[in-house]
């Protein structure tokens, strides 16, 4: 299972410094939690991401890919929201439903030790 997180490209500095995600900085998730696309199909949702966000442009998103299996082995909880919301993103991004996988949440810290290797190549970039 893969779970795609989401982020400014200026916050990688801190993401990287702090070592890993924390729900304190998160603001579209429940209070105390961090959200996560689950099994994305495509990288549409990626791809229009930022439209939904005020001021941020095309290339302004870095997408965060952690190895959900792994996370549950350690102990972590995957919380499925109560509400599915994902109708009301693809209608305002002008994407089908099915465009944009599962959203999840964990309310702990996220180590980046759990990012996938190819997320770990990409966040070698912000050292």
């Amino acid at each position: 299972m893969i779970l795609r997180h989401m982020t400014h490209r200026h916050h990688m500095k801190s993401i990287v410094t702090r070592g890993g995600l924390s729900p304190a900085f998160q603001v579209d998730a429940p209070e105390g939690s961090i959200a996560f696309e689950v099994n994305p199909s495509n990288d549409a949702y990626r791809t229009h991401f930022h439209q939904l966000k005020t001021d941020w442009a095309d290339g302004d998103v870095v997408t965060l890919e952690f190895d959900g299996e792994r996370m549950q082995a350690a102990g972590f909880n995957i919380l499925q929201p109560e509400e599915d919301t994902r109708s009301q993103q693809a209608e305002r991004l002008g994407l089908p439903l099915g465009e944009i996988g599962a959203y999840a949440y964990i309310r702990n810290f996220v180590s980046l030790d759990f990012l996938t290797e190819s997320s770990r190549e990409q966040v070698s970039e912000y050292y």
